[in-house]
């Protein structure tokens, strides 16, 4: 993608090293992959944890789970668009507006809660309604009801710092808020006797909310300290009008392209769940171990947003050629070392996640399903560089058009079609693995169109 003559001098990057080269994307990329890590391992744990307490648990909260998310990576995915306007702040050197930007997120995060809310209980009836979890997923639902406004607070928060290239900070008040979580997981779930009862399933929501409280009371705290109010100008608290409908027309569609595709794969869980059997077991099964590598996709895909957009703000817009050569680098690298666990040996990841599983056919499933999740994490991988980088050049309204025309097709209609048709479990992931193939191949045409057109306005 060559969109500007090639420079002369490459300027001073967000961190120590050369800008767009791999060691700033490891530096950057590094910290916030640990984040998620960090929150996934939870997640994991807490998996672990309920498949131990029970299978009914586990696969009430993988359904719970699903439906919750909608509410969630709407408000996150939008919140997180910040991310790009405080990297062109810094590379504009407007460092005190930032402090005013952040402050129309967490605002907003208020407002997107108070949504939720009502539209949680009005949906929880229609997910839920025969199925064979409702009485254990429904509780659970209701307790995750308050992420709606913690998990898009601690973006907007830890994206001010994030956005600069100060991932480290984020790092460690996601550490410290995980940790209360690992700590408390397993006494809530199981229950200590003589002290307290076992809450099982609901045990397991409640350490998570009192790990995102720690983790936002944190970043929060180091947001308005005197010397952060002086620099950033996180004293301006005030709503902006024209900030917010600035960020709104940056940030909506791109949470669409998100919420949109979602709202398609919930419905495809449903058809899952009503399914049962050895669909609902792989579907258990693989929304666990995405959680071994989706921390690093998003991880890399948040460095690229706050690179490309740091390059914007800079006007220095050929750069872009090198971060996408960068990036394809690092997921190569990547993919060498998620080959071990899922390429060589399957069998160790189904007996660590299905302990009591004893059946050869259902293995066999379990095992292609380790494939196709490796093959979709290099289509995911590829697919995220031109989904972020088309979010750094502004142009979000083309991935809502894209994804809430296509994703009725490539997601819903390919799951029907290996439940229904195929009536194979583990082709689900196949299905999956050309929804993304197809994304990257639309999302990089549309790219290079919009790059061509922005280098020569520059």
């Amino acid at each position: 993608m060559r969109i500007n003559s090639e420079l002369n001098q490459i300027p001073q990057g967000l961190t120590r090293h050369p800008l767009a080269s791999l060691r700033e994307l490891v530096a950057i990329s590094v910290p916030l992959i640990l984040i998620l890590l960090s929150t996934n391992l939870m997640g994991f744990c807490d998996r672990l944890f309920l498949s131990r307490y029970s299978m009914e648990a586990l696969d009430a909260s993988t359904a719970a789970l699903a439906l919750s998310s909608l509410f969630q990576v709407f408000s996150v995915r939008m919140i997180a668009t910040s991310k790009v306007l405080i990297g062109q702040y810094k590379g504009a050197n407007r460092l005190d507006e930032m402090g005013s930007c952040i402050w129309q997120m967490i605002w907003l995060s208020f407002f997107l809660f108070l949504l939720a809310i009502p539209l949680s209980f009005f949906l929880e009836h229609f997910f839920f309604q025969n199925t064979s979890v409702s009485s254990l997923g429904i509780p659970y639902f209701r307790l995750l009801i308050p992420l709606n406004l913690l998990l898009p607070l601690g973006t907007a928060l830890s994206a001010f710092y994030a956005g600069q290239g100060k991932t480290k900070i984020a790092l460690y008040a996601g550490i410290f808020g995980q940790g209360i979580n690992l700590l408390f997981g397993p006494l809530l779930i199981f229950g200590v006797k003589g002290f307290f009862p076992s809450f099982g399933i609901q045990g397991a929501a409640i350490s998570t909310l009192l790990g995102q409280c720690v983790f936002c009371g944190i970043l929060l705290f180091l947001f308005l300290k005197k010397k952060t109010r002086i620099i950033f100008g996180t004293h301006h608290w005030q709503p902006k009008k024209t900030l917010l409908v600035e960020f709104l027309k940056l940030g909506i569609p791109r949470a669409l392209a998100r919420a949109v595709p979602l709202l398609v794969w919930i419905a495809a869980v449903r058809l899952i769940t009503q399914k049962g059997g050895d669909y609902l077991l792989v579907l258990s099964f693989s929304t666990t171990i995405h959680l071994f590598f989706i921390f690093v996709v998003e991880g890399m895909g948040q460095a690229l947003l706050i690179i490309g957009s740091y390059i914007v703000g800079l006007r220095q817009l050929a750069l872009l050629d090198k971060l996408i050569k960068t990036t394809v680098l690092f997921i190569f690298l990547g993919g060498i070392v998620l080959a071990i666990p899922f390429l060589v040996y399957p069998e160790l990841i189904i007996k660590w996640i299905m302990p009591n599983l004893h059946d050869f056919e259902s293995k066999q499933f379990l095992r292609y399903t380790c494939y196709w999740t490796y093959c979709t994490y290099l289509a995911l991988s590829i697919n995220s560089i031109g989904h972020n980088l088309l979010t750094v050049l502004r142009n979000t309204f083309f991935q809502m058009v894209y994804q809430t025309t296509c994703s009725w097709f490539l997601v819903y209609g390919g799951i029907f079609i290996a439940v229904e048709i195929w009536q194979v479990p583990d082709k689900t992931g196949f299905t999956m693995l050309m929804a993304h193939l197809t994304g990257a191949f639309i999302y990089f045409t549309r790219l290079r169109t919009v790059a061509k057109k922005q280098g020569s306005n520059n």
